[in-house]
């Protein structure tokens, strides 16, 4: 069973490498249990229940490791752009603070394949978001 369900797909373009634009599938999905949205391109050339299956279980189970981490108050899907002018899936994370009175948002592409050295690296990013948050309510 799928960690995600479609909510909506649309026909889109994707910059690749700088010059080459392509169609895409853009599937809007929610991750299961967390209900988290997020979307996941397609090649419009490649696009169907196979890819998509594969694509998108990949960023649900990204997100949903980040969901059970210590601090984590939750996970929201943006985009921004890079300085080479590509459109880059960013996830913002709320941290929250030790006593749970202050929060800020960390951001993340979630690209690591292994999702415990992800999980690993998110840690340590939250470990010190809440340290800084920590040290600032303390005054």
């Amino acid at each position: 069973m799928a960690s995600f369900r479609v909510e909506t797909q649309r026909q889109g373009t994707e910059l690749v490498g700088g010059t080459l634009i392509r169609d895409v599938i853009v599937v809007g999905a929610w991750t299961i249990p967390s209900n988290i949205y997020f979307e996941v391109a397609i090649p419009r050339a490649e696009y169907n229940k196979t890819h998509v299956l594969a694509g998108a279980e990949i960023v649900a189970e990204r997100i949903e490791a980040v969901v059970p981490l210590e601090h984590v108050a939750g996970v929201a899907f943006t985009q921004d752009v890079t300085p080479g002018g590509q459109v880059a899936n960013i996830y913002e994370i709320t941290v929250v603070s030790s006593s749970g009175k202050s929060s800020l948002q960390i951001q993340s592409q979630l690209t690591l394949f292994d999702l415990a050295l992800q999980q690993q690296v998110i840690q340590q990013e939250i470990d010190a978001a809440v340290a800084v948050l920590d040290s600032v309510e303390a005054i």
